[in-house]
């Protein structure tokens, strides 16, 4: 979702950490692509042109503009790796990403 320097600092943290292999791939999903449509345009004319990057550095990273193709860009990366929600069956919301604090796994999931 759109911020301010915080947001930029966590996003770029994750592109490195990703990057450099200190952590293990995951889905960032950007919601709002007119916010963020500039900043990539730039990340790929610039800094992947200059062969600072790799394309498979921008794999990870997805824009929409819709919750639901956000939950589906989750789905999807959870069957392409094989893993699975701490929840045998799973449900979650935009809501409940973005405020993961709000989402509880109860034993009758």
């Amino acid at each position: 979702m759109p911020g301010g320097f915080g947001t930029l600092d966590e996003l770029f943290e994750a592109f490195t950490l990703i990057q450099t292999h200190k952590i293990g791939r995951f889905q960032v999903i950007l919601i709002g692509s007119s916010y963020w449509s500039g900043l990539f345009k730039w990340i790929k004319k610039t800094i992947l042109e200059q062969g600072n990057i790799n394309k498979e550095d921008l794999d990870p990273f997805q824009m929409t503009d819709s919750s639901d193709k956000a939950v589906l860009i989750i789905q999807s990366f959870y069957e392409k790796y094989g893993l699975h929600p701490n929840c045998s069956s799973i449900n979650i919301t935009l809501f409940e990403i973005v405020n993961p604090q709000s989402f509880a796994c109860s034993a009758a999931n």
